[in-house]
């Protein structure tokens, strides 16, 4: 799924910019929470071919799931809201807003997150 086409691009850093968080939309696990809408989640890094997933240990993780810490969800997120306030895209707030609803549906009953959250049917 692609994220949502958002106003042409002005310049050859926007239409980068546009690319590669569309990139980043495409390979995000998603699911959707009853009490959460959609969300959204992102690993620390992916090799090449995509098939492997880490986070900021460098030990592999399922494709149901995400990371909590740098530099995956939160920082992911964060980029989507910087972009969506600086262009004014509606989409990459939209997408910033699933980053925002997965770790408001991984907190901790102490108000922290585990380091990996699993975004599976379970």
């Amino acid at each position: 799924m692609r994220a949502p086409a958002g106003p042409r691009p002005r310049s050859a850093t926007e239409t980068a910019l546009r690319m590669g968080l569309d990139f980043y939309y495409q390979i995000a696990t998603k699911a959707e929470y009853p009490r959460y809408g959609n969300c959204a989640g992102w690993c620390g890094s992916y090799s090449a071919d995509l098939k492997f997933r880490s986070g900021e240990d460098s030990q592999q993780i399922p494709a149901d799931a995400v990371k909590m810490q740098s530099v995956g969800t939160p920082q992911v997120t964060e980029a989507n809201l910087a972009v969506a306030l600086v262009l004014g895209d509606p989409a990459f707030l939209d997408i910033a807003r699933q980053g925002g609803n997965l770790m408001l549906a991984g907190q901790s009953p102490y108000g922290g997150w585990y380091f990996e959250m699993w975004v599976g049917p379970q």
